[in-house]
């Protein structure tokens, strides 16, 4: 019975370990948009509020690596969405807006915001209506690397 045991563990052990399979393995940072696409921003200009979107970023992966990730204007992402939709949308003048465009998701941290501020007082003054929207895309350092399917976000700006 002893040997019936060993015999079991051995084989067990044989079947468990394999060459494709490593003990402590980590899975890569992954860092994605969760509300991505097409964002619509509502404004009340009689509110006297700050007209303010919150653009959540998630950091996914079997690690503790931390990671930075860089915001930035995309233009391309525009042209696909204009394209695929059959729209004339135009990217919002970069003076209406403002973000930081670094956001660093540490090893514990597996969500973070970034700020856009619009300048709803100039939009308002200036004319800048509905058609013009800011593409976002989000960027990775060398730590890890963008959800391909979830890498960007176009926000509206709608006066009430």
């Amino acid at each position: 019975m002893k040997n019936l045991a060993i015999c079991l563990l051995l084989l067990l052990g044989a079947v468990g370990c394999g060459d494709d399979y490593v003990v402590y393995e980590t899975v890569d940072t992954m860092v994605c948009i969760p509300k991505n696409d097409f964002q619509v921003l509502e404004y009340d200009a009689a509110s006297g509020q700050a007209c303010v979107y919150d653009l959540y970023l998630y950091k996914g992966g079997y690690n503790d690596d931390g990671i930075t990730v860089k915001l930035v204007v995309d233009p391309s992402v525009l042209d696909v969405y204009n394209v695929e939709n059959g729209l004339e949308l135009k990217v919002m003048p970069d003076r209406y807006f403002a973000f930081d465009p670094e956001v660093r998701l540490s090893g514990d941290r597996v969500m973070d915001r970034a700020e856009i501020r619009f300048d709803a007082a100039s939009m308002l003054a200036d004319g800048i209506d509905s058609s013009y929207v800011l593409p976002l895309s989000v960027r990775a350092d060398d730590q890890g690397k963008v959800r391909s399917e979830k890498n960007s976000v176009i926000i509206r700006v709608v006066m009430k």
